[in-house]
């Protein structure tokens, strides 16, 4: 069965600024699964919402082109 995984960023960009600065993106930015992990709600919501959207419209394809006569 086909599938696919996105990775959106979430981080705030100064707090993530701050961790590469210091050398402790590692141990400072929470990755996914973990108990502190929060991503920035917004934009990150808006965004994966979007990218859902045109990914399912492009897989969909556009009904006006579709011959359904079959």
């Amino acid at each position: 069965m086909p599938f696919t995984y996105w990775g959106f960023g979430g981080i705030d960009p100064d707090r993530y600024a701050k961790a590469a600065g210091k050398g402790t993106i590692a141990t400072d930015i929470p990755t996914n699964h973990n108990a502190t992990f929060a991503p920035v709600i917004r934009p990150t919501l808006d965004i994966g919402v979007q990218a859902a959207v045109v990914s399912a419209l492009a897989y969909l394809g556009d009904a006006s082109q579709r011959d359904d006569s079959r």
